[in-house]
């Protein structure tokens, strides 16, 4: 009788080893996903839009962006840089303030080295202050979503929307909506046997 104890003991330790074994090689990936991007509506009373051919691709810690923002007219700064984020419950039945992001310095970013190697990393003509009119392609444009994703709040749903105003005149220059979600992958990794 003591004979089948240890054996069942030694079995489930052995088991146990193996658990968490294969638990210890899981590895957890977390992915900014954009479920929705749009421009605010009327688009046409905005100088600067997104076009609607983007594309958005996801890794952990980043996106990469392909599209092109399509500047009407030459805009002077200052400019004002806003995201009003909103929390909401996954089916949207309810959404609360979370935070906002603001700068009155997006000219000064756009010259900043480190913002640019974060967000504007691949543009087919730089972003500067008077804005020219033109297109402006982003091809795989790597945006670090590092601070994000390592947030707290993969049960909710993010609604983002930002503004971008010419500070001089007040006009609303640019308007985006984003709806996203923060999403975990465990993966288990592949154990080598020796």
């Amino acid at each position: 009788m003591q004979n089948k104890l240890f054996s069942v003991s030694v079995i489930a330790l052995g088991l146990l080893g193996w658990y968490v074994t294969v638990s210890s090689q899981a590895q957890t990936f977390k992915y900014f996903k954009m479920d929705r991007i749009a421009n605010c509506e009327p688009m046409d009373q905005f100088p600067v839009v997104m076009l609607p051919n983007f594309t958005v691709s996801v890794n952990p810690n980043e996106n990469y962006f392909n599209c092109t923002l399509h500047i009407k007219e030459e805009i002077e700064g200052p400019l004002q840089y806003k995201a009003s984020i909103k929390r909401c419950e996954m089916d949207l039945s309810k959404c609360e303030y979370f935070n906002t992001i603001e700068t009155n310095e997006l000219c000064d970013q756009f010259e900043d080295e480190g913002f640019k190697d974060r967000f504007l990393n691949s543009i087919s003509q730089p972003l500067s202050c008077p804005t020219k009119p033109g297109y402006y392609q982003f091809t795989n444009t790597k945006w670090d979503l590092s601070p994000v994703v390592n947030l707290p709040g993969t049960a909710y749903r993010w609604n983002i929307a930002t503004h971008v105003t010419q500070l001089a005149t007040g006009r609303l220059i640019y308007c985006q909506e984003i709806m996203a979600r923060i999403v975990v992958i465990r993966k288990k990794s592949n154990r080598v046997k020796q």
